[in-house]
């Protein structure tokens, strides 16, 4: 049974502090003047794995963001974040709160709730979901819990004070490149077997600690059924990884060849819709060649 509790706010206020991006261009991440606008009373509910708090609002008059409804994972502080000093409708912003970092992006309420409930599906695959919020003015946030000391490939994440550092592709040797190389298409291999497919790849997708890597802005996750979506997502992901000189034309087979291993049902199934059932080869260096000259075509 779901615990409801009724809280009218007090006159203490509770600001999230914001890390701000280090950008040329901040038109839509500026700062609105602080004020102390407070909602008016909330609503809590207790369910079996998340929170959810729904706040009241008067008239307001400032742009920022203002919570009227957010639902998080239980164990996540964030019963006490109702206004953040961001403004109301900006893509993409790092938060700081009670010593822990999180990423928030701007999405859809349906692709909110569905990130949230298939997050422990794909865990270890993916940036850690904890939770998702919508404004007063109707945008909708992911939110998504970023490790201390993590690298990205995006200029619109980094925030030096909160550890979150740039990485760009002419800073890796030879080695790192190719490590990383295996790391994608492990990932991808990985989240293609479960029949989920990012919508399209690219550096800024990725996310890396001294530990793991893990995929980030999933704004267009989708299940995908299909082998040739899934396959030509897998081929797209090549031919990207070539032209940003992350991967060498010796990686190419070996990469393929992992993948269908990895994948081997919907490469055989991908093999069959290109050639027929009679010219279908169940011998998967024939499926890998077949792919490989995808690659190139």
């Amino acid at each position: 049974m779901k615990k409801i509790e009724y809280v009218d706010i007090k006159a203490t206020e509770q600001v999230l502090e914001v890390a701000k991006p280090e950008l040329e261009k901040q038109e839509d991440a500026s700062l609105p003047s602080f004020t102390k606008e407070l909602p008016l009373s909330k609503k809590k509910k207790e369910g079996s794995e998340t929170t959810t708090i729904d706040y009241q609002w008067g008239i307001t008059t400032e742009d920022n963001i203002k919570i009227k409804s957010i639902e998080f994972r239980k164990e996540e502080q964030l019963s006490d974040i109702y206004r953040l000093n961001i403004k109301d409708g900006t893509d993409t912003a790092v938060l700081r709160h009670k010593g822990a970092i999180y990423l928030i992006r701007k999405t859809s309420v349906d692709i909110a709730k569905a990130l949230l409930s298939v997050y422990k599906r794909i865990s270890g695959l993916v940036e850690n979901v904890v939770g998702y919020f919508q404004t007063l003015f109707g945008h909708v946030y992911t939110i998504s819990k970023i490790e201390k000391g993590t690298w990205t490939f995006d200029h619109g994440v980094i925030d030096h004070e909160v550890g979150i550092r740039l990485i760009t592709p002419d800073t890796l040797t030879d080695k790192q490149k190719a490590r990383l190389s295996d790391i994608i298409i492990q990932k991808i291999s990985s989240l293609h077997a479960k029949n989920l497919v990012l919508g399209s790849f690219s550096l800024k997708n990725l996310l890396l600690t001294n530990k793991d890597s893990h995929f980030t802005d999933l704004r267009n996750l989708r299940v995908s059924k299909k082998p040739s979506f899934i396959i030509e997502e897998f081929k797209a992901a090549i031919r990207y990884l070539l032209s940003m000189g992350i991967m060498g034309h010796d990686g190419v087979y070996p990469a393929v060849a992992s993948y269908c291993v990895a994948n081997e049902n919907a490469c055989r199934e991908w093999h069959k819709e290109r050639l027929g059932d009679q010219a279908v080869s169940n011998d998967t260096y024939d499926i890998a060649n077949a792919i490989e000259s995808e690659i190139y075509n």
